[in-house]
């Protein structure tokens, strides 16, 4: 196939090496994520749930406010606006609306038959969820609900939370979102995808957790498995690994490193797991650059790929994406972005050699 492999072909070895470097090249220049990285803040500095993802922090909610949009507007009054409904109650939300255009693609096999994909567009809901907080001992024991409305309704996350243990550490117990790697919000990048950690997967566990100084650890066990990920954070990069053992005889097995830097206005993230099935093992590597052009206004470019199966080539069945993007965040709690996604996989395989050009408007708070 015409890809980034063709380049490659005449060493099988030649485009692994050259991912681990741009990958090691950002840890020794010393992503959402990035954020985190831009800023040198913790996940659970602007989230509740500490592993990422979900509802603000009241700090959290003066960062999009204040300083993650190019433009604060102030309302009626001059009142900020505020997700408390009274001291120990608060609320949250997203609300993620895209709209998809995949052009078409022809495959011609050696016989010259040809085979087609057609464009297509599509709208829909990528992301509705209600989350509730209610601080039953400020900082000490909470209980906490993510609830996804649209587009298929169901519970993502219901869990207690006690905080104030020994070493900044804390116990959660509940339907939680298990650690691993980054928590990046689209679960159709790679590493989240064939990890299997995603928005969408998540499982009924215990979790522990300890936030002392720079560093994280935290540890998750469910019915069929256990995960954990232990990271060092500073002020301009940070470095993690990732590690997980199935418990219920499946004998899927992972480990994955990441890594990220952040130098003036560029942010660089990258993430690299290796997954040890039962008959095979595979890889699934990711690395993304961030610009920020002005206040509100990021760049982006994205490079995911997957290798299903380390016994065949690459290019026989490595499947890879490269995205391009700009992401405003004109005014606080709203979002737009404008992805164009560059897909390369197996010729004959028709839907996953589509490009497609994305457009989404995010409200937030």
């Amino acid at each position: 196939m015409t890809s980034l492999f063709t380049i490659y072909t005449a060493n099988k070895y030649s485009l692994k090496i050259i991912l681990m470097a741009v990958f090691l090249f950002s840890q020794l220049l010393t992503a959402e994520p990035y954020i985190a990285v831009r800023t040198g803040l913790k996940c659970s500095s602007c989230h509740v749930n500490i592993t990422g993802g979900g509802k603000r922090t009241e700090f959290g909610n003066i960062f999009i406010q204040r300083y993650l949009s190019s433009n604060f507007v102030s309302s009626k009054g001059n009142v900020n606006f505020s997700p408390q409904l009274s001291r120990f109650i608060s609320l949250g939300g997203n609300l993620r609306i895209r709209n998809t255009a995949t052009y078409g693609y022809t495959h011609t096999d050696t016989a010259g038959t040809k085979t087609s994909a057609e464009a297509g567009n599509f709208l829909d809901i990528t992301e509705g969820n209600i989350y509730l907080e209610v601080k039953l001992i400020t900082d000490r024991l909470t209980f906490y609900i993510d609830q996804m409305v649209s587009p298929n309704p169901d519970n993502r996350e219901a869990f207690g939370l006690l905080q104030g243990l020994p070493g900044r550490g804390y116990l959660k117990a509940g339907k939680i979102l298990l650690p691993y790697g980054y928590r990046l919000w689209d679960d159709e990048i790679y590493i989240r995808e064939s990890t299997g950690f995603t928005y969408s997967d998540p499982d009924i566990g215990l979790e522990i957790g300890f936030e002392p100084g720079n560093y994280s650890a935290v540890a998750a066990v469910t019915g069929n498995q256990v995960s954990a990920v232990a990271s060092w954070v500073r002020t301009h990069y940070r470095l993690g690994l990732s590690w997980q053992k199935a418990t219920d005889g499946s004998n899927i097995n992972m480990i994955g490193i990441f890594s990220g830097f952040n130098a003036g206005r560029f942010t660089f993230l990258g993430e690299i797991d290796q997954i040890e099935l039962a008959q095979k093992r595979n890889e699934a590597y990711f690395a993304e650059m961030n610009f920020l052009l002005i206040r509100g206004l990021n760049f982006k470019i994205t490079y995911n790929l997957f290798n299903p199966n380390l016994e065949i080539p690459l290019g026989r069945d490595g499947q890879e994406r490269i995205t391009f993007g700009i992401e405003v965040f004109p005014i606080q709690f709203f979002q737009l972005a404008l992805f164009y996604n560059l897909n390369s996989f197996i010729p004959q395989n028709l839907e996953f050699n589509q490009n497609s050009l994305g457009f989404e408007m995010h409200f937030f708070f």
